[in-house]
């Protein structure tokens, strides 16, 4: 009786389905993991830009200009947390000041003077933070554009 060594062609046919099975259902979960996971940290963000932007109103009763995406107002940055940045990896954060600007009927930011917005070209990154901002007023002001409103037309 000889003894084998190895696997056969049919026990490694079988190991590679059972392993390519097992990949499709975890990296799908996985990329779901990772997104929700960005969705929560750009979320935190939004809160921290809110944040610094109360403080700023309360103390000066003005809210900063407009400002480019991945550029912070330079009135916020002495009330963001230490190291915080407006550039990340899978997006961009956008101060937005709205305050004046004459809209066209249908204008997406109806209802929003000041907000800050996320944005990101991954559209399942921005659906899964507005899921999470979900009892907030948020809108898409563009297909790549996700905005909390910070004040409305009524005030804050």
């Amino acid at each position: 009786m000889s003894r084998q060594d190895g696997m056969t062609l049919v026990e490694l046919a079988a190991a590679l389905l059972i392993a390519g099975i097992v990949a499709l259902i975890a990296v799908p979960n996985y990329l779901d993991l990772v997104r929700s996971t960005r969705a929560m940290q750009a979320v935190g963000d939004l809160y921290a830009v809110r944040a610094a932007a109360y403080l700023n109103y309360g103390d000066t009763t003005t809210w900063p200009p407009d400002a480019a995406a991945g550029i912070p107002p330079q009135q916020l940055l002495d009330r963001l947390p230490h190291g915080f940045r407006f550039v990340k990896e899978h997006y961009k954060i956008d101060w937005e000041n709205w305050i004046g600007e004459l809209r066209k009927d249908g204008d997406a930011r109806a209802g929003v003077e000041v907000g800050v917005s996320i944005v990101s070209n991954d559209q399942k990154l921005l659906d899964a933070v507005q899921r999470l901002l979900s009892r907030y007023y948020t809108i898409r002001t563009t297909p790549t554009k996700m905005t909390l409103q910070i004040a409305g037309p009524s005030g804050i």
